[in-house]
């Protein structure tokens, strides 16, 4: 009897150290949380207060579209400014890589997307539930956008027109100011210091 008391008071001892443990390890975790929560919460704070406003044309227009219009743009361009007759192997190897590198990169930040079952639309960038780094953003943070630029550059050494070479120029100007950083102030706040150290690691085009 003295044996199995001392058993059950052991049991018991075993029990309560466990339940400490329990209950120290959780209230250190909601308190960890709780920081994390605020030091999110100031992440976000600071972002918004740099000015970046919301403007009309945030989000509004698809990417795809804006890189449709722009080549647009570069045909017209072409059309209607000296070209440069230098269409060769040389030329053909150049517009050959660019347009790979392009697809490439558009397909592999598809392919990232679909592999996290996150959405793939830029113009509801709240609906992400998950942040993905994996992949082709381990070297770019928008490969999809910088594929389409890579597209409209091998468009313009195609069209053998300096001039048509404005059309990735303002691509890039646009879908950053309308398009990326909205999409990084919705970032930050979903995913908070998550996405601020990706920021970190990763440049924004290259």
């Amino acid at each position: 009897k003295i044996n199995k008391n001392i058993g059950v008071k052991l049991n018991d001892r075993r029990l309560a150290n466990l339940l400490l443990s329990y209950h120290k390890y959780n209230y250190q975790f909601n308190k960890v949380n709780t920081l994390k929560n605020k030091f999110d919460n100031e992440l976000c704070n600071k972002y918004n207060q740099k000015g970046m406003k919301m403007s009309r044309l945030e989000h509004k227009i698809p990417p795809p579209l804006v890189g449709l219009l722009c080549a647009l743009l570069m045909w017209g361009l072409s059309t209607q400014t000296p070209v440069i007759h230098w269409w060769g192997v040389t030329a053909q190897t150049v517009t050959g890589v660019l347009v790979v590198i392009g697809l490439f990169l558009d397909s592999g930040g598809l392919v990232s997307f679909i592999r996290k079952k996150t959405t793939i639309n830029p113009i509801k960038i709240e609906k992400a539930s998950a942040l993905v780094t994996g992949g082709v953003y381990r070297f770019t943070r928008n490969p999809m956008y910088l594929g389409m630029a890579f597209l409209l550059s091998a468009l313009g050494v195609w069209l053998q027109s300096p001039a048509a070479f404005i059309g990735p120029a303002i691509f890039v100007g646009y879908i950053t100011r309308f398009q990326i950083i909205p999409e990084e102030r919705i970032l930050l706040m979903l995913f908070g210091q998550d996405y601020s150290d990706y920021q970190a690691r990763v440049r924004r085009w290259l």
